[in-house]
This record gives structure tokens, C-alpha cells and sequence, in this order.
């Protein structure tokens, strides 16, 4: 019976709507998203890039400096995003849609059809095979945070705010709100994390430690003598080893671990990440 059959069956046809675009949509014009396309475009594939706001770089154009990403891994290194941002918009493989959002998406793999709209009210329809989310991440509301002094001081901000801070300075002394150098400097880490009481956030962003060793050098390459001390529940450096954490303890940062309650707005400046 079963040479019997093998006779009567035929392979299967498969989907007839099938297709095989190679086309790569990436949703959002970051560092993530520009590395993914010029990567992308330089492996000989066609990429459509989707930015919401007027230029690519997103939130790397507001960084003074960002975590080392390679050897030696001691320093805050240049973003490059300005760099990367050009080889993306000059290259011939790369097509970019800004001040544009996704609002329609359609079809299965290797045939998605994408409406695109841009502010102008304009709708353009691209036709890709893969679809890359890199759509940024939003900034947790220090306002939610008044026990540790958000919101009820000038002078306890979050980590963009700092950024904005040591852009202002430029390699100087970063200076408070009220236009006085910072003398000393605390970085409370988990603020609005790991939080089990339902609160706030349940889970750890990741990053926070990073950028925190990395704004507390701010500081002491600008003025070995500002008091920086971080203090954190548990912390994580991924991805650089413990390289950065000690090139940190060597300029003379201090680590402390614990969890902060409560902060006196009357008289704080740190920084809460």
C-alpha cells in the first residue's frame, strides 16, 4: 500500500502568495537603527530607515559621551553618531523617511507592504521583506520620584538631565541649576527600578550603572576633586568586564552599596539613574 501511494503523491506547491523581498525596513534612526542599516546596506541588501523626528542620531546626539564600547573599556568615548549618521544619509543602498511614524503594517514575512506617514500628511508605501524595531526607549518621570527629591528640586535630576548638563559644559566644570559648580555628587542607582510593590518599575533597564560610572568621570576628568559616590543595590557593568569599574575606582570614585529611602531636597544635588 505504501509504493501504492508513493505513486499518487506530489511535493507540495507551497504558498502562491509567497515572496521573496530582501528589502529591510528599520523603524527608528538611532545608533541602533544607523548601524543596523549601514550594516545592512554595506552586506549588499536595500534598507528603508523610518525617523520620527527631522534627523537621525536619536538619543546619542544628547550624549556628551557614551560608555567605551571598545578596548580598553576605561574611558567615555565619543558617540561617532554624527559620523554614522552621514555614511547612513549618503549611502546609495538606504532610503530614509524622516519626520515619518509607521502607520500601517501588512502582509507576512518577505512580502510586508509598510505604510509610511509623514507629518506633512503625505503616505508612501514600501514594500520589504524584514522589519527591524529599533524605535528608542523613553526616560522614566523623575516626578514619580519625590521621595528621593524629584520633582522638588532643581538640583536632583535624572541621568538625560545630566547629559544636558555636561553638553553645556563641554569638557568644563559641569555647573548646577542655579549656575554653581558641582562640588560633590551622588548617583542613586535603581530609582524607579526594581521595584516589587507594583509602584514603579519591576525590572532593571540595564544601562543605568554604565552611565553612571561614565557621568561620575564627567566630573573627576573635569576636577579630580568633586566628591562622586554612586550607590546601587547591584552593579552591573555588562559587556566592558571590570575594566571601566576600575579605571573609575583609580580617578577615585566611590562605590557604596545600599538602597536609598529618602533624600533632603533642601539640600541634594545627585543624580538619580
Amino acid at each position: 500500500m505504501a509504493c501504492a501511494e508513493l505513486k499518487k503523491m506530489k511535493l507540495p506547491e507551497g504558498n502562491p502568495n509567497h515572496t521573496n523581498n530582501k528589502r529591510v525596513l528599520v523603524v527608528g534612526g538611532g545608533m541602533s537603527g544607523l548601524t543596523v542599516a549601514l550594516e545592512t546596506a554595506e552586506a549588499g541588501y536595500e534598507v528603508v530607515i523610518v525617523e520620527k523626528s527631522a534627523q537621525l542620531s536619536g538619543w546619542a546626539a544628547k550624549l556628551w559621551k557614551r560608555v567605551p564600547f571598545k578596548a580598553p573599556y576605561a574611558e567615555p568615548q565619543d558617540t561617532g553618531v554624527a559620523d554614522l549618521a552621514n555614511k547612513v544619509s549618503s549611502h546609495p543602498h538606504i532610503t530614509v523617511h524622516l519626520n515619518s511614524s509607521v502607520a500601517e503594517t501588512a502582509g507576512a514575512p518577505g512580502r510586508f507592504s509598510i505604510k509610511v506617514a509623514q507629518e506633512s500628511g503625505t503616505i508612501t508605501t514600501e514594500e520589504v521583506g524584514a522589519i527591524v524595531q529599533a524605535s528608542g526607549f523613553s526616560t522614566y518621570d523623575i516626578n514619580k520620584l519625590p521621595e528621593l527629591g524629584g520633582g522638588k528640586s532643581a538640583h536632583v535630576i535624572d541621568q538625560a538631565g545630566l547629559e544636558a548638563l555636561a553638553m553645556q559644559a563641554n569638557g568644563g566644570a559641569i555647573k548646577r541649576a542655579d549656575g554653581k559648580e558641582v562640588k560633590s555628587v551622588v548617583f542613586v542607582q535603581c530609582a524607579g527600578q526594581r521595584d516589587d510593590s507594583g509602584k514603579h518599575l519591576p525590572y532593571c533597564s540595564g544601562h543605568c550603572c554604565a552611565t553612571s560610572v561614565k557621568q561620575a568621570m564627567y566630573f573627576k576628568d573635569a576636577n579630580p576633586q568633586v566628591d562622586t559616590v554612586v550607590m546601587y543595590t547591584d552593579l552591573r557593568l555588562p559587556g566592558m568586564g571590570e575594566d571601566f569599574y576600575r579605571s573609575a575606582q583609580h580617578k577615585g570614585m566611590t562605590f557604596t552599596k545600599g538602597k536609598v529611602s529618602a533624600v533632603d531636597h533642601r539640600c541634594a544635588q545627585p543624580s538619580a539613574g
